[in-house]
């Protein structure tokens, strides 16, 4: 019992890290974005799924944006 909490508490942590991992790294992009980066996007390579789906999606609404930004060129 006592070992599986503590795999329990293991997943927790290393989650928790991933997590905050990931949010570094949307707010570096968004941060590139926002100073008009349009090329940058967020690597999720090694990513969880529910994470890397964030990730992609946040990689499409800049690559959209930067359509959008070529088109009113």
């Amino acid at each position: 019992m006592v070992n599986s909490l503590q795999n329990k508490i293991e997943e927790l942590e290393k989650r928790e890290t991933e997590q905050a991992n990931a949010i570094k790294s949307f707010s570096e992009i968004l941060g590139k974005v926002m100073r008009g980066d349009m090329s940058a996007r967020i690597d999720t390579t090694g990513w969880n799924e529910e994470l890397a789906a964030i990730g992609v999606s946040i990689n499409a609404l800049i690559e959209n944006l930067e359509f959008e930004k070529k088109e009113k060129s």
